[in-house]
């Protein structure tokens, strides 16, 4: 072997090797998949955002009361 930086890889070999892609369809089908997930993971990371901002405004709101001296 001459040539090469990875011992046991011959260039005849990789030259006649198959690489199977997925159809159009498939390939379709996954972009589908993916973009569905990432749709549900946009809609929970809002949901996330909205529920952080309402436990800080209740945390505000109790601070609020127990230093009026409202917290009962």
């Amino acid at each position: 072997m001459t040539g090469t930086a990875i011992k046991r890889i011959v260039l005849k070999k990789i030259k006649e090797s198959k690489i199977t892609l997925p159809t159009i369809e498939e390939q379709d089908k996954i972009v589908q998949a993916i973009e569905s997930r990432l749709s549900v993971a946009d809609k929970m990371e809002e949901s996330i955002t909205q529920s952080l901002q309402q436990a800080e405004a209740l945390k505000q709101s109790i601070l609020k009361k127990s230093f009026d001296g409202k917290l009962v």
